[in-house]
């Protein structure tokens, strides 16, 4: 007999997903102060991981449309990308996010201007 509730766990399972990210985001913001290079090589990381991520979705967003055929998704629980141009919109706003990161990394370095 399966004791285990699989909505109890999902819902435990997303907030304990958020809790994580809130912690880490906060252990983040608390090392910007003491370790600015450090957040600077995460944010440049970041910006990496954001524009790989989001090229990969805009170019399988536009293939998709291109063919004109039905619309695969290559997880069956991903269900936030459904039709084509929501995967280009997302691709797009992923590279957006990747482009920011990374020019919010470099801020601040450089010649003094003193």
């Amino acid at each position: 007999m399966n004791q285990w509730n699989p909505e109890f766990f999902a819902e435990a399972m997303a907030y304990g997903g958020v809790l994580a990210i809130g912690l880490l985001l906060g252990a983040l913001a608390a090392t910007m102060y003491f370790r600015p290079n450090l957040v600077a090589m995460i944010a440049q990381g970041k910006a990496i991981g954001f524009l790989a991520i989001g090229v990969g979705i805009m170019v399988w967003g536009t293939i998709s449309m291109s063919v004109g055929g039905p619309f695969d998704q290559p997880f069956d629980w991903v269900n936030v990308i459904r039709t084509p141009a929501e995967a280009i919109a997302w691709g797009a706003g992923l590279i957006t996010a990747g482009v920011a990161f990374l020019v919010f990394s470099f801020v601040g370095f450089g010649r003094s201007r003193a």
